[in-house]
């Protein structure tokens, strides 16, 4: 597998990234070009916002070609640390692993993963049986490029009750913007998220029951009070004993603090599925 790669190598390279020179009859049209926090607007004009609101570096990209067929772009993304690159992999993930990384995904001609520090995208506008094999053959040239994968999610992931968790609809992020990208909350940034924070929102379905469940943590416990005062008196006015509060359209909501850490149920179906996630999340934040 290493003679393959090299072999498939050539000196096009971005800070340890290597990108090959050729993936089955797809030829590299160019060289790679970089982009770091600058200049990703001129790459991605309309998305860059989302990368720049984790740890993004820098970005190494290359074009591959072949007569006949879609185009193929590779994009490598050093987001700074695994629990980044893990969360730029979260924020649109909606497939099953693949095999490739420490986290990964394909469909409709796009392969995703996240490799250490490192977010991967290889996609094509257009999905061809060659397509597929060709990207695929490139994630994978790319992955044997990158350093060795072993990076589970960030400990935040961990915390969350497993009993009827969608794992692949578990998104990790820090900002405001990220948020209200995945659940709308409020135009007010209400919950003090900020880049020292991270949080963790999750789906639930147990039967008919459905939930979201939002974990934050905080630099500090004072933080985390004034969030959950600032919760209080702008989303769950009223909230009684539990923490929770049903909302105009018969949903259930709540919040609870510990320590550094704020719980969040969001539009519970019933009442019985937010206090159960209310206390299961309590009983993991103390154990």
């Amino acid at each position: 597998m290493i003679a393959l790669v090299a072999a498939g190598m050539a000196a096009c390279r971005g800070e340890g990234i290597v990108l090959p020179d050729r993936a089955g009859l797809w030829r590299a049209e160019g060289p790679a070009k970089t982009y770091d926090r600058r200049t990703l607007y001129d790459y991605i004009d309309g998305s860059a916002e989302v990368y720049l609101a984790y740890g993004f570096r820098k970005l190494t990209t290359r074009r591959y070609v072949c007569e006949g067929q879609p185009a193929i772009a590779a994009d490598v993304f050093d987001m700074g640390s695994p629990a980044d690159a893990y969360g730029i992999f979260s924020f649109e993930r909606m497939g099953g692993h693949v095999g490739l990384g420490d986290g990964s995904e394909y469909g409709g001609g796009m392969l995703r993963f996240w490799q250490g520090r490192y977010f991967v995208c290889v996609s094509a506008p257009k999905e061809t049986e060659a397509v597929k094999q060709a990207t695929l053959q490139l994630g994978r040239r790319i992955s044997a490029a990158l350093p060795k994968p072993g990076f589970g999610p960030p400990k935040i992931v961990s915390l969350l009750p497993s009993q009827g968790l969608r794992t692949d609809r578990v998104r990790y992020f820090h900002q405001h913007g990220s948020l209200n990208y995945h659940y709308f909350l409020s135009t007010e940034n209400i919950l003090n998220l900020g880049t020292d924070t991270e949080a963790a929102l999750a789906q639930y379905e147990i039967g008919d029951a459905k939930a979201r469940l939002l974990l934050v943590r905080y630099p500090s416990q004072e933080r985390a009070q004034e969030a959950m005062e600032s919760l209080r008196a702008s989303y769950l006015e009223g909230a009684g004993t539990g923490g929770l509060v049903q909302l105009e359209d018969g949903k259930w909501a709540g919040a609870r603090q510990r320590g550094v850490y704020l719980v969040v149920v969001l539009e519970a179906s019933d009442r019985s599925l937010a206090e159960r996630l209310m206390q299961e999340s309590i009983k993991r934040l103390r154990g």
